[in-house]
């Protein structure tokens, strides 16, 4: 008998199957956020440290010689503009950042307090007819930018600013405290502690017709960075610009 047949198996498919997508869509990767080490970077600055009351300079690197001062909520001027050291130097001040990884030790010399001790033995005659200039008596002549005037004084060349300190480092002057005034030109109720005062600080205070002319400066000689050789005192004739209530009362 014939042995039984057997089918051929049919051809397999002659098509090749396609190739995979040459560019598969992908999802963007999240973009990392700031890292601890950012977030805590300190600025590299270092201004002089007068307007804190000390001779010098200040960075973030000797900010642990000022502790003493709360040197954290401090402002210093930095480019022209007033900062916050705690801004300005996050890894030092701010209590996230404070660990050993972070924060930098710095051991070095404690600055010098800046002494504002007039010198009582400077005397210099004046000329056209200002008499003697002595540090209580500068405001004589606070015209002629006095502070800077350089003298010989017991043999040495030095200026009057360094003789009278208290009257013409802005660091040995006090603002007048609890006081708003009112501008000339302007609506504006100015108080020494205002943010970006110096704005402001060259702006004339509104005073009676017959008083002397003031500028904000001369009121707030510490925060405007100036002298006070020419600080009027409370009872200075500013009757229609001394506001001595808060911002939103109204004036007499």
């Amino acid at each position: 008998t014939d042995s039984p047949s057997t089918t051929a198996p049919t051809a397999g498919p002659t098509v090749l199957p396609t190739s995979r997508p040459t560019n598969p869509p992908t999802t963007p990767e999240p973009t990392a956020g700031p890292t601890k080490e950012d977030s805590c970077q300190n600025s590299d600055f270092e201004v002089s440290a007068e307007s804190l009351g000390y001779t010098g300079k200040i960075s973030c690197e000797a900010l642990d010689m000022f502790k003493n001062i709360s040197v954290c909520r401090q402002k210093v001027t930095v480019n022209g503009r007033p900062r916050v050291i705690r801004n300005l130097c996050p890894g030092k001040c701010k209590q996230e950042c404070l660990d050993t990884t972070i924060q930098e030790q710095v051991a070095t010399e404690a600055p010098t307090v800046l002494s504002c001790e007039n010198n009582g033995a400077f005397r210099k005659r004046g000329g056209a007819g200002a008499g003697w200039i002595t540090c209580k008596l500068l405001h004589r002549v606070a015209h002629m930018d006095i502070c800077a005037m350089k003298v010989n004084f017991k043999g040495e060349k030095t200026t009057i600013r360094d003789l009278c300190p208290g009257k013409c480092k802005s660091a040995c002057c006090a603002d007048v405290e609890n006081i708003y005034l009112k501008l000339k030109n302007s609506k504006q109720r100015i108080n020494c502690n205002r943010d970006r005062i110096e704005r402001y600080c060259d702006e004339e205070v509104l005073t009676d017709a017959d008083a002397t002319p003031t500028q904000v400066r001369d009121w707030c000689p510490h925060a405007c960075g100036s002298t006070c050789v020419s600080m009027p005192d409370q009872k200075s004739r500013v009757d229609a610009g001394l506001v001595t209530s808060m911002p939103n009362t109204k004036s007499r």
